[in-house]
């Protein structure tokens, strides 16, 4: 069963062609709240930057920002003491940029997007529909969450 499903922000949820969250996007992500599957935010922005975002009225369960720097959950309580440990827990991670990499490591399947670089591509488990095209709903529905 899976625990939790991580997600970058540029290019991943957030589509630059749009300069928004894609509707199918948003709806898959309150899907996987009503099934209790944890919503993380994992990026290299600061907190105030999401805050600008048209992700930020998406509440996630927990966000990992500054590439890990700073982890703070739903109610703004950090957690710096308490890095992703492996729990055999399922954890599945959506991303599509090279700085993404790294979580690789720590999560069971990862999912590159269509627009992704080629190398991010190449060391994802599966690649997913761009985001413009419902690629968070794809890649959901591949994992059999939706």
């Amino acid at each position: 069963m899976v625990k939790a499903i991580f997600f970058d922000i540029d290019g991943t949820i957030l589509s630059h062609r749009i300069k928004d969250v894609p509707i199918s996007t948003r709806q898959a992500l309150y899907q996987l709240s009503d099934i209790h599957v944890d919503r993380v935010i994992a990026t290299g922005r600061h907190s105030t930057e999401i805050d600008r975002l048209p992700v930020n009225d998406i509440k996630f369960d927990a966000y990992i920002t500054l590439n890990g720097q700073l982890c703070y959950d739903l109610k703004g309580n950090v957690f710096y003491e308490n890095p992703i440990k492996e729990t055999g827990e399922i954890l599945k991670f959506f991303h599509s940029s090279t700085d993404d990499i790294e979580m690789l490591r720590y999560v069971q399947e990862g999912i590159a997007m269509r627009n992704a670089d080629d190398f991010v591509k190449s060391v994802a488990d599966y690649v997913t529909a761009d985001i413009d095209d419902n690629g968070i709903e794809k890649g959901l529905r591949y994992l059999g969450l939706l």
